[in-house]
Formats: C-alpha cells, structure tokens, sequence
C-alpha cells in the first residue's frame, strides 16, 4: 500500500468503519505499508472487534492468546474466539476446541500432582496417573514425560493403572522408552 492509500485507510478507520479498522489492524500486525506495531494492531483490532467483525474478533484472540501486542490471557482469547465463532468463524470454532483441550489438559496435570504429592488432598498414585495419561493421551507433553518418569520407576501398581488409562500412542511411546 502506498501512503496515499494508507492515510485513506486511517481516515476510514477513525470514521468507525469496522472493516477498514481491521484491515489497519492487519497493516500493522504485518507492517504493510506502516511500520509493524502489534500495539497499534491490537488497538484497532479491539475497535473492529467489539463493532462485530469477525475477522477481528478471532485475530484479539490470537493476540490473547499469544501475547502479542498484550499480555497473554487465555480467558480473553477464549471470550474473542467464541465471539468470531458465534458468526460462523471455522478458524475461531477451531481454536475454541484446541484451547479447551489445552486448558483441560493443564488442569488435569496440576490435579495429578496434587494427587501424587498429597498437596492439600490425600495422596491417590492411581488417580493421579489417571490424570497425567488422560493428559498424555491428547498430546501434552509434561504429562507424557510425567507418565514415562512413573512409568520408569516400576512400581507394578503403577504399571498396571499406566496401561489402563494409557492410550496406543502413549503405551507405543513406553515401550521405546522400556527398551532403550
């Protein structure tokens, strides 16, 4: 875009109009025809967002997301994402999907410590390896090395609940490990 182009932009944009308020976002995010400012990105679109754009809305979450041009904040992205994803946005349904398992994820590894610790509840190996493979089981890669430590310290009863919970994927993963 040439400078003519961008002043039009700007102008457009201050003028409320949503759609050229997230194309400025874009232009920023990307430094097209301004320099790159992912604050000036967020501002913008912020504004396109909350005026309903969709395009807007699923690029606030990203940014939540991923602390761009913000500080990082899953609630926010996930509030964004489900925003775009009410009018039809496939990328923001996906996203919303990813970041449920995610934060899934990352409950069940926290209560699995609690549980192997005893940290404020009382100590249970067998849900906490429950918790750590049904983790492993959807790709998490804290709760996959917890599950193979545990697994390496061959406790039977820890075996024994490890191939109960555990799915093909992680039980192929053990095996490697068993062997090497």
């Amino acid at each position: 875009m040439n400078k003519r182009e961008i002043h039009e932009l700007i102008l457009r944009a201050r003028q409320g109009d949503a759609e050229k308020q997230f194309i400025l976002g874009t232009c920023y995010y990307d430094g097209i025809g301004v320099k790159r400012n992912p604050v000036k990105a967020v501002k913008w679109f912020r504004m396109a967002a909350e005026r309903d754009n969709a395009d807007a809305q699923y690029w606030m979450g990203r940014c939540c997301y991923y602390g761009i041009g913000m500080r990082k904040d899953m609630t926010e992205a996930l509030a964004w994402y489900h925003r775009a994803a009410d009018q039809e946005h496939m990328s923001a349904q996906n996203e919303i999907k990813k970041l449920a398992t995610v934060m899934r994820d990352r409950e069940l590894f926290e209560k699995g410590t609690m549980l192997l610790e005893g940290n404020g509840v009382p100590r249970n190996v067998w849900e906490a390896v429950k918790c750590f493979c049904e983790a492993a089981n959807d790709g998490n890669v804290r709760a996959i090395i917890k599950v193979i430590d545990l697994d390496e310290t061959g406790d039977p009863e820890v075996r024994e609940s490890i191939m109960l919970y555990a799915d093909d994927t992680l039980k192929k993963r053990l095996d490697y490990f068993r062997k090497t």
